[in-house]
């Protein structure tokens, strides 16, 4: 009986395809990449954040979105002014939603497929 392959699939870059990011006032957009994970311009956060990020490097992080203009309160949230570059999902995902977050989880594509579904599992085939 032949051994099952594990074989990775790419996409050529004209088949990006986008992940979104909602709950509790967010609504990121964003886009995998080799160098991290891109929030896209447009993308909502959520001001407020949870007890378990303050005084942590998180919110560190937040507070310096802001200060550079990455992100800018309007009516109540944190608009990104323009695409940011994260070294993670994670840490996008926490950026957008104001507490820890799973990235790999919280992202879905409009499949309602997890990034981690999309991206890390592996398709396994015989042959």
């Amino acid at each position: 009986m032949p051994r099952p392959q594990t074989i990775q699939i790419f996409l050529p870059a004209s088949e990006k395809e986008l992940f979104y990011c909602k709950g509790s006032g967010a609504d990121g957009v964003g886009e995998y990449t080799t160098e991290g994970f891109v929030v896209l311009r447009g993308s909502r956060g959520r001001t407020e954040k949870v007890a378990s990020i303050q005084g942590t490097p998180n919110e560190r992080l937040r507070e310096q979105l802001v200060n550079d203009g990455v992100m800018a309160a309007q009516n109540g949230l944190y608009v990104f002014t323009r695409d940011h570059l994260f070294p993670s999902p994670s840490t996008a995902a926490m950026a957008v939603m104001g507490r820890s977050a799973n990235g790999w989880v919280e992202w879905k594509n409009s499949q309602g497929r997890t990034l981690d579904e999309v991206k890390r599992q592996s398709v396994t085939v015989a042959g």
